[in-house]
């Protein structure tokens, strides 16, 4: 084989997904050949490897007969990148398993290669078995089971060797012994060189191999949507992983590229409904299970993963490139909150990008203005101002730099309404340039409308569509007429656009961040321009410094002497009319300009313009500037040199008032003034600028009016009119007066007259967001009046105080995202009055005694959600006099701090007394307590320890006592969460306190139910969120202990005592765990089915955030009797009942149910248990058996189930593999701490209190963690697999596991003192049989070996009590009856069960009589597992359905021969059903008969319900085998078998008659009965043609290979479709042309050959019917036993025995019959039945002339009698039989017979031949004459009754035979 044949590109193999892992290619420049040294006569002798080696094929190898196969035989073909586990090293050789990458569900071959072939690999380390070393028991020799051990060593510490059994000390990698099938072993999951450093790849790798078989699934399966789908994540991963390969990018985009990576692979595996791997999306790895892990965060990260691959599977964008993530991926409504009620920032920023332009529009020849903004359809109007984009002339894009700007302030409203992005263009040109498309270089220029284009960006601001790589396309509508371009937009929105070629290609792509986090985030936008809002957002941006006041210029009505083409210029002047610089903009992307002009409408007197300029000032000139507005004439006469043209007019706008409060944000229509010739005149700030209210002195004309101020001075003002509108956008001045009026409360104290009153009072009419905007001025005015003279004697507290509560409440408000972070920062950093804390005590203290009515229950309500907010202020209030204490005297006065903490216990005792007033009418006001007290006690943190702070804590929790609702202890259970979750907890003084306080709420919630309470539904609420406070618990103990052990600390009393408390915390888990269990019962069916999009999407944002609020909303829903509704982690455990039906892919395969619930729940078990020490368990189990024996005795009861539920599969969905082998690492430990219990407190003392029932449970769960492992280890997917030997190889869990089934059945076998007592052992053996079974048909060989073992004691203790093992017999074939029906089991694992057990009773069985009944056992095994085998290998496979059918008979009656009536019973039914399914009523009410058959007519007899066989209800034995009749014989009519069903009416006729004496069912029976004797005499009836079908080669299943069946046709089935029919059903197969028997070559080929003849039944001649007269008897029953009852069919073929006589044929024709008895007679059960005995006999010439003129006159003679009864009847058939025998071909006929066989000399050669002589002449006259004869009467009267009916064709036909 030469190194060129071998050549490979890297590209070829990057590209290829099929291919394994690492490809190393070392392709030689001479020809790779196998060393001839190695195969020298002295050969090195085989050597063991001593650590796991792999290596991978680099090169193809074909085996060649050469003297290799002497030396090395077993030789295996490898192809590049198989994968080699070497055993053993010979020279140049390695020996060992040969794995497939490519298809990782096939067998791995164990054989011989040539190591220069193959290039080892380093392999990941195989943890080897933990050493299982349990003190207090000793171990037993030779396996632990049955076997007594020495008492010299019975006290002996045993050792390593003698620690394991036998059947566990195998070497993993011994050599395969002759005659034994190999050891197991899985694919390697060795660490390759290439993905040195990145483990992501061999991730990749595994990943690849499932999707290269699911890829060839599809595409078998024409699922096109699927395969396309798959193959375009196939494409990404591949591309992914040769980055991380070649690491062409840096660190940062390394991490991209991986978690990237992370989600295709999930995304794939989701796609094909593989198991779901948890890898680390920065480092590729995969998530650590180790012993501490935190198993809380891995069902959190499971949730998260679930929620994201089914939101991308069900998008529109499921697969767009991997570009940035969009809003709703970001999850944009679900940002982590930043406020105390849970609500999340909705501050984003929106990118756009100009990527292009095309069309005409590129060669214009004046520069191009283009304007982007945000348009709301709603209105419509502009949401923001305007992107500004300069374009030169004849621009050519690529050369222009990039333009890419931010839309900032943008928030959910307007990201989910419908909103538009707008883009006006405008020209800068000459004035007289419209439309002409020339340059004047000498003329002014001015911005004239050109083009408006809309973009609809619902969708992709929210992320829905994808981007196109040349961005999304806005055509350009010119405008028709200058005076609509600013309305353009408004018609369009509405409009379909029109094909126009002048194309702006944009990006555009939203992002939730603010827009100084997303700068900071990218770096690269610091010097993009940003477009603001052209109104304040209702959220406080980060940046709010602003100060913007935004100025519309709107329309105008001029007059002809003013102008036709008016521009209006904008300026800001002082209030000494002097212009203020650079503070005008004409929007994002523009610097500040001292003047601004508007565009300018052509030959237009009514302009409208709608053009906006931001001013930005500083808030003092602000406060004195104005607008100055000036109109000009624009003329294409104006020249560039020449300066702009002297206005006609001019108005003005003043931004504030005299009382500092800003102009409206509303549409002023202002006074247009006369510009005198210099311009604008000095002091028009005197006049008025409202023209809504002008007062006109009088008139000068018709144009002009004449105005005077106030000072006496004139002006004149035009009757032209203009409008303009403002926005301001401030958080440094308002437009509110109320507002204005409290921020300027100081200038009310000199003033004789308070009007504080009035102040407080309008402040009611001050907007939220205004209230928002200056809540820190506002609150500070409020605290200062409080303490000011205004407030001498206090009087005005309630009123103050009441008005912080108004202002503080807008944290409540969901609109005001931004109102918690901004009420914190003023607490925290602005709050500045030392002395209020007394006044904010009194206040709480006082709210809560005012009596009740509606006005103060709504008031207490508010304050009572504010109570962490007026704590925070009263601890601010101190800690401000203490440091004023400080400076003042040095130190802080003890007394104040004793009366502050007195004042707070004494508030806090009065909240307390209030939680406990029973009664509805507080009920509210209670649950909205619970709901603000934690942000109290995180107050309260800053001025008590913890321990004072969990004293707090529990004497609030437990004043509610008895809930009188149950929404009070669904609320107070959210508090104790939102306090487990807050600050306290970190706190090493309280948490243990707070650990056990919590331990005893959640024994006192979840112990019992008071009905009274609520329903079950407020019972699964209750349930749900005790679950979720212990999972928080758990969650953040197992952090601490993470970090303890990280810092390589030793553990603390507090930890210990923490781990005290776990402890307790199981039985709670436990109980529960039973409760969720049944509630997912009933919440199957409506709420929780297969992980629906909306489920997870609340159960991912349940795991992945963990925040509670602690100041509920004060919406409705939080107060009323109804559920609260948590956010985060209790949301995805709550009952969400919506679940539309997403198009997921977990749908279309139908993935199984789960429930939430106990998943929480059964992760709070395993949270416990991993984080509790093997030591604290062991003695709590101990403790608790001393104080109570029978709860410790329920207790591990509970730990048997719940682990066996959770093993099973009943708690996770089955993908989330990590957990799963999470969940068997932590039971082995668990397991092996309760061996040591078992073992002291339920090892047998005497027989009869043995508690069997523990040890079974014990048993059956350990049965199961093998198994749940097993289902990973040796599953169907490659990654799993490679996951589970990595975090947990097989010897770990399986080996430790086996030991302690040994010995935990070696325990039971012995009493006290070491004595036997086997009947302990006996009264397990029913119960266990069944999972012992299991475990012998296990893949491991560890497992199976063990297995085996433990069976054979159980038959020896059988067999040496009972002497007898019968019952075990049909135990055992009971059990494995049913486990095969639902597992999967290969042929190997069958075959190897029997084998293993006898190897076992040869090593171990000494007694000749319990090896012969082991031997009988094993031989009814190995019957029955083959038996099984073949029905299991034949299901699904259509084209075996006879052989299947066959199958399942004969393992039937297997059944019925080992006594299992109802199991033969069983399969009978289910072959029945099969066959009526296949349209064969005849077989099927054969088979059904036998079902029958099996009863007796007794009425005496009672019976069970039999679902299985379709029997719902008990019956008599008479009334089951009476229905079974009655199904039998309509089965029977349907297949025209009337015969039959005339036997059983008989039959059941019979025993109405003479038993029942029920004449009325008697009478329907004969009734029936005598309908079926008239249909078999009238009815005519076409019998199936018989085939035998031989089916030759080694190709075909065992059941098939050289056998012969016999095949009943269908109805009118003729030998070509026949043949057609089987072909099909074995389209491999080749049909022989020949019917001789096939030569040794065609049987022993590897191929299959079919061939099918038709056959001839040979009835029973003895039967009476056939033995009647044909000329008296009914031809239609004669037919039916000529094709039925028969089991014997002949087949004729001649065959050359003599020399041929020319001259007659007759002479030398000699006829072999072949004749063939089948084992069953049809019609039975099935269409076929085997050939069972062959008979040959070969027919002289003579005898074949007999056979043939008696057959001839048979058919004549029943063609006949056919058609003289029925003459319409097509005579078709008559006429050619005729024809056959009267007008004979000229070699043939009978004159032919009588000059062979009738002349003399015939008969003088033959004499023996006389009788036979006798009988063809016989047979010829009876033809001839008889037949003849009343034939040609017949056709008389035929061709005369076809004459009369018009045939006449068929009469001419007919009468010419007569001739």
């Amino acid at each position: 084989m030469s190194a060129k044949n071998l050549v490979c590109s890297t590209k070829t193999l990057d590209l290829l997904p099929s291919l394994p892992s690492p490809v190393y290619l070392q392709i030689h420049p001479t020809e790779i050949t196998i060393h001839q040294s190695s195969m020298a006569s002295e050969l090195p002798a085989w050597e063991p490897v001593r650590d796991q080696l792999f290596a991978v094929a680099t090169h193809q190898f074909e085996p060649k007969t050469s003297q290799t196969d002497k030396d090395f035989p077993d030789q295996v073909q490898l192809a590049v990148g198989d994968v080699i586990e070497i055993h053993e090293t010979c020279g140049t050789w390695h020996r060992g398993y040969v794995f497939v990458p490519v298809n990782v569900h096939e067998e791995p071959k164990f054989g011989v290669v040539p190591a220069n072939h193959t290039h080892v690999v380093p392999s990941l380390a195989i943890t080897s078995h933990a050493k299982f070393t349990p003190k207090d028991v000793k171990s037993a020799p030779d396996s632990a089971i049955g076997s007594e051990p020495s008492p010299a060593n019975a006290d002996a510490e045993p050792d390593d060797s003698e620690e394991l059994p036998q059947c566990l000390r195998n070497s993993f990698k011994a050599k395969p012994s002759k005659g034994q099938p190999p050891p197991d072993c899985t694919f390697p999951a060795y660490q390759s060189e290439v993905s040195d450093g990145e483990p992501l790849v061999d991730d990749i790798h595994s990943a690849l191999r499932d999707w290269n078989l699911e890829l060839k699934r599809l595409l078998m399966e024409q699922n096109y949507k699927q395969y396309a789908l798959l193959k375009k994540e196939l494409y990404y991963v591949v591309k992914g992983r040769r980055q991380l390969i070649g690491r062409s990018v840096s660190e940062d985009g390394m991490e991209k590229v991986r978690s990237d990576l992370v989600s295709r692979i999930n995304r794939g595996n989701y796609l094909q409904n593989l198991d779901l791997i948890l890898l680390d999306p920065l480092k590729g790895a995969c998530v650590d299970i180790e012993s501490k892990t935190n198993v809380i965060q891995m069902f959190r990260d499971y949730t998260t993963l679930s929620d994201s691959v089914a939101k991308t599977t069900t998008s529109k964008s499921d697969y767009s490139s991997p570009r940035s993530p969009t809003l709703h991926r970001l999850g944009f409504e679900e940002v982590a909150p930043e406020t105390p009620g849970g609500r999340s920032s909705v501050a984003a920023v929106a990118v756009l990008e100009l990527k292009n332009l095309s069309g005409p529009i590129t060669t214009h020849d004046n520069w191009l203005e283009l304007r982007f903004s945000i348009c709301s359809k709603a209105g419509p109007k502009f949401l923001t101002e305007a992107l500004v984009v300069s374009l030169p002339p004849c621009f050519k894009f690529h050369d222009l730099p990039k333009q890419k700007a931010m839309f900032a302030d943008l928030t959910n409203s307007i990201l989910t309404s419908e909103t538009f992005l707008v883009v006006q263009v405008l020209e800068v040109g000459p004035v007289g340039d419209w439309g002409m498309r020339k340059s004047f270089a000498d003329q002014a220029t001015v911005r004239k409308p050109f083009a408006v284009g809309c973009l609809d960006t619902q969708d992709l601001l929210q992320g829905k569509e994808t981007q196109p790589t040349q961005g999304f396309a806005i055509r350009l509508a010119y405008s028709s007429g200058s005076s609509n371009f600013a309305t353009m937009h408004e018609s369009m929105l509405t409009k379909v656009q029109t094909d126009s070629k002048d194309i702006v290609y944009v990006g555009l792509r939203a992002y939730p961040y603010d827009v100084t986090d997303y700068i900071m985030t990218n770096p690269l936008y610091k010097t993009s321009p940003i477009v603001m809002r052209n109104s304040y957002p209702t959220f406080i941006p980060k940046s709010d410094a602003r100060n913007s006041l935004f100025v519309t210029v709107g329309s105008g009505i001029f007059s002809k002497q003013s102008g036709r083409n008016v521009q209006v210029t904008l300026v800001v002047r002082t209030k000494d009319e002097q212009p203020i610089s650079s503070c005008l903009f004409a929007g994002g992307g523009t610097q500040g300009e001292s003047r601004l002009s508007s565009f300018v409408h052509y030959h237009c007197s009514n302009p409208v313009w709608n053009d906006t300029v931001r001013i930005d000032l500083e808030p003092t000139a602000m406060m004195g500037a104005h607008v100055l507005f000036i109109f000009r004439h624009c003329s294409s006469s104006d020249k560039v040199n020449k300066g702009d043209r002297l206005p006609f007019g001019f108005a003005f706008l003043s931004i504030a008032n005299g009382w500092g409060q800003l102009v409206e944000d509303m549409e002023h229509k202002l006074v247009v003034y006369k510009a005198d010739k210099a311009g604008i005149p000095k002091g028009y700030l005197k006049f008025q600028q409202d023209a809504t209210c002008l007062k006109v002195d009088s008139s000068v004309n018709n144009l002009e009016d004449l105005v005077t101020a106030s000072d006496g001075s004139k002006m004149i003002a035009l009757k032209d009119s203009f409008s303009c509108s403002t926005s301001l956008c401030s958080s440094a001045l308002t437009q509110n007066r109320p507002l204005v009026r409290l921020l300027n409360w100081r200038g009310l104290l000199d003033l004789p007259y308070n009007d504080i009153t009035s102040i407080l009072r309008d402040l009611q009419f001050v907007g939220e967001v205004e209230m928002l905007k200056f809540l820190p001025q506002a609150v500070d005015a409020l605290f200062g009046i409080l303490k000011s003279k205004l407030n001498p004697d206090s009087k005005l507290n309630d009123v103050i105080l009441a008005e912080v509560v108004r202002f503080m409440q807008l944290e409540r408000d969901r609109r005001l995202t931004s109102a918690g972070r901004r009420i914190r920062t003023y607490i925290d950093e602005q709050f500045n009055f030392a002395s209020v804390w007394p006044d904010l005590v009194v206040f709480i203290k006082g709210v809560l005694a005012q009596p009740p009515s509606p006005q103060i229950l709504q008031y207490r309500k508010s304050v009572i959600q504010l109570w962490g907010t007026f704590f925070a202020l009263a601890l601010r209030s101190r800690k401000l006099q203490q440091e004023l204490e400080k400076k003042q005297d040095g130190q802080v006065s003890e007394t104040v701090n004793t009366s502050f903490k007195q004042a707070l216990w004494m508030v806090l005792k009065e909240i307390s007394e209030f939680m406990g007033v029973p009664g509805p009418e507080v009920a509210r006001d209670q649950m909205v307590a619970l709901q603000s007290f934690s942000s109290v006690l995180d107050q309260l943190e800053t001025a008590f320890n913890g321990p004072e702070v969990v004293e707090v804590l529990v004497s609030f929790a437990d004043a509610i006592g008895e809930p009188s609702h149950s929404s009070v202890l669904e609320h107070k259970l959210l508090f104790i969460l939102n306090t487990v979750k807050g600050k306290l907890f970190l706190n090493q003084e309280a948490r243990v306190p707070l650990a056990k306080a919590c331990c005893r709420w959640l024994r006192e919630h979840t112990s019992f139910w008071n009905p009274s309470s609520g329903g079950a539904g407020s019972r699964k609420n209750v349930l749900r969120y005790c679950m979720i406070i212990l999972a928080e618990i758990i969650d953040r103990q197992q952090q601490f202990i993470r970090s303890r052990i990280k810092a390589g600390d030793e553990m603390s009393e507090d930890e210990q005592e923490m781990e005290r408390v776990c402890c307790e915390l199981v039985p709670v888990a436990l109980e529960q765990f039973h409760d969720a269990m049944e509630i997912g019962d009933e919440m199957k069916q409506s709420v929780i089915s297969a992980p629906s999009l909306n489920q997870l999407k609340s159960f991912s944002h349940t795991m992945s955030s963990l925040q509670f609020s602690t100041t509920p909303s004060v919406t409705t829903s939080i107060i009323s009797p109804s559920s609260p509704q948590p956010s985060t982690f209790s949301s995805g455990v709550a009952s969400n009942a919506s679940t539309s039906g997403p198009t997921s892919p977990q749908e279309i395969h139908g993935r199984p149910t789960w429930n939430p619930l106990a998943a929480l729940t059964g992760t709070c078990v395993l949270g416990l248990l991993n984080m509790v020490s093997p030591e604290r368990l062991a003695q709590f189990i101990k403790e608790s058996r001393v104080e109570n024996s029978d709860s410790t005795r329920v207790l591990v009861i509970q730990l048997f189930e719940v682990s066996k539920c959770i093993l099973e599969g009943e708690s996770y969905p089955q993908s989330w593999v990590n957990l799963h082998i999470f969940s068997c690492k932590v039971f082995v430990q668990l397991f092996e701490v309760l061996f040591d219990y078992c073992t002291e407190a339920y090892s047998p003392k005497t027989v009869k209190n043995f508690d069997h029932w523990v040890w079974c449970s014990y048993f059956k769960v350990l049965a199961s963690l093998i198994l749940a492992f097993g289902r990973h280890a040796y599953g169907h997917c490659g990654q799993t697999k490679r996951l589970a030997s990595i975090v947990a190889p097989e010897n770990q869990i399986f080996t430790r596991s086996m030991l302690i089934f040994a010995r935990a059945w070696n325990i039971c076998g012995k009493g006290p003192d070491e004595t036997p007592m086997i009947e302990c052992q006996r009264r397990m053996i029913p119960e266990l049989i069944g999972e012992v079974m299991n475990l012998a048909l296990f893949r491991n060989s560890t497992v199976r070996e063990s297995a085996c073992t433990i069976l054979f004691q159980m038959i020896r203790t059988e067999h040496q009590l009972k002497k007898s093992i019968s019952r075990l017999e049909q135990d055992s074939i009971t059990k494995l009856d049913t486990l095969l029906a639902v597992r999967e089991v290969t042929e190997k694992q069958r075959s190897m069960f029997p084998n293993e057990f006898m190897a076992v009773v040869d090593r171990e069985c000494k007694n000749d009589d319990l090896r012969r009944a082991c031997m009988k056992y094993g031989n009814l095994l190995a019957e029955f597992l083959k038996l099984t085998w073949t029905v299991v290998t034949l299901a699904g496979e259509d084209q075996y359905e006879d052989d299947r059918w066959e199958a399942t008979m004969a393992l039937a009656k297997f059944m019925r021969r080992n006594g299992r009536e109802v199991t033969y019973l069983k399969y009978i039914s289910n072959l029945a059903d099969s066959q009526m399914k296949n349209n064969n009523p005849a077989e099927a009410g054969y088979t059904l008969k036998k079902h029958a058959d099996s009863l007796t007519w007794d009425n005496d007899v009672l019976l069970e319900a039999n679902l299985e066989c379709g029997f719902d209800k008990r019956q008599t034995s008479f009334e089951r085998k009476e229905e079974l009749y009655n199904r039998v014989i309509t089965w029977f009519d349907q297949g025209k078998q009337w015969e039959a069903a005339i036997d059983m009416c008989e039959e059941v006729g019979e025993q109405y008659r003479k038993k029942l004496f029920r004449y009325d069912k008697l009478a329907s029976v004969l009734r029936r009965q005598a309908d079926f004797h008239e249909r078999i005499g009238s009815e005519k009836r076409y019998y199936s043609e018989y085939f035998r079908v031989g089916f030759y080669g080694l190709g075909f299943p065992s059941s098939l290979r050289n056998r012969l069946f016999i095949y009943r046709g269908m109805e009118w089935e003729k030998i070509g479709p026949f043949c057609e029919r089987i072909q099909a059903q074995h389209p491999e197969a080749e049909l022989l042309k020949t019917n001789t028997p096939p030569n040794n070559e065609v049987m022993q080929s590897n191929r299959q050959y079919l061939q099918i003849t038709r056959v001839e039944p040979e009835p029973d001649m003895s039967h009476p019917v056939l033995q009647e007269d044909p000329d008296t008897l009914n031809e239609n029953i004669r037919q039916f036993y000529q094709f039925n009852n028969v089991s014997t069919f002949a087949f004729s073929r001649p065959i050359k025995k003599m020399q041929k006589n020319k001259e007659n044929e007759f002479l030398s024709l000699w006829t072999e019959m072949t004749l063939y008895h089948t084992e069953d007679t049809f019609p039975h059960h099935l269409r076929r039945s085997p050939v069972v005995r062959t008979e040959i006999k070969e027919l002289s010439p003579i005898q074949n002339a007999v056979s043939t003129m008696r057959k001839k006159t048979s058919e004549l003679t029943g063609l006949e009698k056919r058609f003289a009864k029925s003459p319409k009847d097509n005579c078709n058939p008559l006429t050619m039989s005729l024809n056959g025998a009267i007008d004979a071909p000229v070699n043939g006929g009978i004159n032919m017979y009588k000059s062979s066989f009738l002349s003399p000399g015939y008969l003088e050669a033959n004499s023996e031949h006389a009788d036979l002589v006798k009988d063809l002449r016989r047979a010829i006259d009876d033809q001839v004459k008889g037949n003849m004869m009343m034939s040609g009467m017949s056709l008389i009267v035929l061709s005369f009754r076809l004459w009369l009916c018009g045939d006449a064709w068929s009469c001419i036909s007919i009468l010419s035979l007569l001739q």
